[in-house]
C-alpha cells in the first residue's frame, strides 16, 4: 500500500510541476500542451467516434498476440531448460534474438503478410515470444536439484513433478517474463500500427503527431502508457500472490 502511494504521489508531483511549466510560459504551449489542455480534449476525441474502436482494435490484436506467444515461449522455454543438450544448441540462439532488436524486422513482416491485423499480431508474437522463453528457461534451471532428487526417491511420477515441484517454484519467475512479454507485445503492435496501418491506436497517434496536433498526441501517448501500467501492476499484483509461499 505505502509503495503504491509512493508512486502515485510521484505521478501527482510530475503532473503539477508539468503544469507549472506550462502555465508560466516556461515551455510555449505550441510545444508541450498541458496536462488540463490534454484532458480537455479527450472527451472531444471520444466523441468523434474514432478513438474507442481504435483502442478496442489495438487491444484485441494484443489479447491474441498474448495467448499465442505465452503458450508457445512457456513451452519451448520449458523444453530448453529442462534438457541440458537443447539449452546448449538452441539457448544461444534464444538469447541472441532476445537482444536484437525486433523493430529492425518489421518491414519483413509487412512485406510478407500485407498491412492487416495478421501482421500486427504476428509481429506482437515475435516481440514477446522471447522474452517468454528465455524467462522460462531461467525459471526451469532455478529449481532446486535437491527438490527433483526428492521427487525422484519418492517416485512421483513426471506429471507429479511438473505439478507440485516444477509448477509452483517456477511461477513467479515465468509470470514475470510473460509480464514483460505481453509489454512488448503492446509496444510491438503500436509501433506496426503507426508506421503502416488502417486502424489502431498507433495510427491515430502518428496521425495527430504528423499533423502537429500536440493535445491528441500527447492524450494518446496517455491512453497507452495507462493501459501499460494497468497491466504492468496487474501482473504485479498476481506475482506477489503467487510467490508469498518462496519468501515465507
Amino acid at each position: 500500500m505505502k509503495r503504491t502511494l509512493g508512486q502515485i504521489s510521484i505521478v501527482a508531483l510530475l503532473f503539477v510541476v508539468w503544469q507549472a511549466v506550462v502555465s508560466f510560459g516556461l515551455i510555449s504551449r505550441r510545444l508541450l500542451p498541458s496536462p488540463t489542455d490534454v484532458l480537455e480534449v479527450l472527451p472531444k476525441m471520444v466523441g468523434e467516434g474514432d478513438l474507442l474502436p481504435a483502442i478496442g482494435s489495438t487491444a484485441l490484436e494484443l489479447v491474441i498476440a498474448t495467448a499465442i506467444a505465452v503458450p508457445f515461449g512457456i513451452l519451448v522455454g520449458f523444453l530448453v531448460g529442462e534438457s541440458p543438450a537443447l539449452t546448449r544448441a538452441v539457448g544461444p540462439f534464444l538469447y541472441l534474438w532476445t537482444a536484437i532488436p525486433k523493430s529492425l524486422f518489421l518491414p519483413l513482416f509487412i512485406l510478407s503478410m500485407g498491412v492487416g491485423e495478421d501482421q500486427k499480431v504476428a509481429f506482437g508474437v515475435f516481440q514477446a515470444f522471447f522474452i517468454i522463453a528465455v524467462s522460462t528457461i531461467a525459471a526451469v534451471q532455478s529449481v532446486p536439484q535437491g527438490l527433483l532428487l526428492v521427487g525422484r526417491a519418492l517416485r512421483a511420477t513426471r506429471f507429479q513433478m511438473y505439478l507440485r515441484i516444477y509448477l509452483p517454484y517456477m511461477l513467479p519467475s515465468v509470470l514475470q517474463g510473460v509480464r514483460i512479454g505481453v509489454i512488448f507485445a503492446g509496444s510491438g503492435i503500436l509501433f506496426a500500427e503507426m508506421l503502416v496501418s488502417r486502424v489502431g491506436l498507433g495510427r491515430l497517434i502518428n496521425i495527430w503527431g504528423s499533423g502537429n496536433l500536440l493535445r491528441e498526441l500527447f492524450a494518446g501517448v496517455f491512453i497507452a502508457a495507462l493501459g501499460t501500467i494497468t497491466l504492468t501492476e496487474l501482473f504485479r499484483a498476481y506475482e506477489r500472490r503467487v510467490g508469498k509461499w518462496r519468501s515465507a
